[in-house]
């Protein structure tokens, strides 16, 4: 599934890199370079990276490009880099070098990246806000989405406490002031916004924050608003709500594409795990078919980002 596009002024890249490193930058411009030929680079990745490469010293330079090089497939070194970039640290990173050079090509994208039709699951009734960003971190860091395609509950709604990734969201969500409940418990529990786990943990990889903003009326403006933030790499969280029944849920919009009939989005559901695109005229008719055929909906809140500074 193609899920990036390009950042269009290249160009600008290459006079960063030319002007403030010539050397160390170039090499690293092309592991980069390497991914956005694959599709899988943002503007946002692209655009830190230049930041990074006129702030780096040239042993900073030298020592990153020689970790990259522990990996064998350019892709790994990608992927690596992509980890480094939302703020790994060495030592986390050091078993996920390892085992890139056991993955082919075709493993590590099914491995360490999480754009496809079974995704991320919530184990919990009320964790949706919680795997949205769990989803949201796998996507911008391919050694976290790595540990989580490894568990077994990645796609399939397990009902047991014990597992690791339902565990990790229980303990999100009561850390950010909610209490799990079984799926299928619609009363129990105690649900969360999403602005506070987002901000911590996605906020300050992508050096920003993001707001809460009710959706407008005029759904023209609304899908406009969420295309301008894909446009420079950066997922746009949603809060949908029910017509016929109480309650909200989130959602993450990951990409879109122009086709002939409109605008189609590329939507993750954590409730159902799955994730597809979606065409606008069908969302403005209160509805996520194919993903999920019988909700009825309407979007309430959308999430910009905004960057520090």
């Amino acid at each position: 599934m193609k899920t990036k596009r390009r950042f269009v002024g290249h160009l600008w890249l290459v006079l960063v890199l030319l002007v403030h490193a010539p050397t160390y930058a170039q090499t690293l411009a092309d592991v980069f370079r390497y991914g956005q030929q694959r599709g899988l680079a943002t503007v946002h990745q692209q655009r830190f990276l230049a930041f990074c490469l006129q702030h780096w010293t040239s042993d900073q330079q030298t020592e990153t490009l020689t970790f990259l090089k522990q990996v064998r497939s350019p892709l790994g070194q990608f992927l690596l880099l992509e980890s480094v970039l939302a703020g790994e640290k060495e030592a986390t990173l050091t078993p996920f070098v390892q085992a890139l050079n056991r993955l082919t090509d075709s493993q590590m994208l099914d491995q360490c990246t999480v754009r496809r039709s079974r995704a991320l699951i919530q184990q919990w009734e009320n964790t949706c806000s919680i795997t949205t960003v769990q989803l949201f971190l796998a996507d911008l860091s391919p050694r976290y989405a790595y540990d989580l395609t490894r568990n077994t509950g990645y796609t399939t709604l397990l009902r047991n406490p014990a597992n690791g990734i339902a565990r990790q969201q229980q303990r999100l969500l009561e850390q950010y002031g909610g209490q799990a409940a079984t799926r299928g418990d619609y009363t129990g529990g105690r649900t969360i916004g999403i602005n506070d786990v987002l901000n911590r943990w996605v906020g300050g990889i992508l050096r920003g924050s993001f707001r809460a903003e009710t959706a407008p009326a005029n759904a023209t403006d609304l899908y406009a608003a969420i295309r301008r933030q894909l446009d420079v790499g950066i997922n746009v969280p949603i809060r949908i709500e029910f017509v016929q029944s109480a309650g909200g849920h989130f959602m993450l919009v990951l990409d879109y594409k122009q086709q002939t009939d409109g605008v189609y989005y590329l939507l993750y559901d954590p409730y159902d795990g799955v994730c597809g695109y979606v065409s606008e005229a069908t969302l403005n008719r209160g509805s996520v078919a194919p993903l999920n055929t019988s909700w009825q909906i309407r979007v309430s809140h959308y999430y910009p980002f905004v960057a520090n500074g």
